[in-house]
């Protein structure tokens, strides 16, 4: 089973991140979870209810975006596998 490591990025519609109550950025790393699946084709799946769940409780014009990631043992990173660009509704596999 695979482990794939999802971010969520929000920006405003500037394209700019967001700021929590301390003024720090909401970068790609804020927003995150894990999922562990053996069908590749539920990913795209995942993403776009995760866009729709963000979208619902963000405000109109914010810009979501989701990178999918798994660990690599052998160069000690996270590759990137698929995006998925909100705005476009566009889903890409990087491989």
């Amino acid at each position: 089973m695979t482990t794939y490591h999802y971010n969520i990025e929000l920006r405003d519609k500037d394209g700019k991140f967001y700021l929590d109550s301390k003024g720090n950025k909401l970068t790609l790393n804020t927003f995150r979870f894990v999922d562990h699946t053996n069908n590749e084709n539920l990913i795209e799946l995942i993403c776009r209810d995760t866009f729709d769940n963000y979208k619902a409780i963000c405000k109109e014009g914010t810009d979501i975006n989701i990178e999918i990631r798994v660990f690599n043992k052998i160069s000690n990173s996270f590759m990137l596998l698929y995006s998925f660009y909100g705005a476009e509704n566009k889903f890409i596999k990087h491989f």
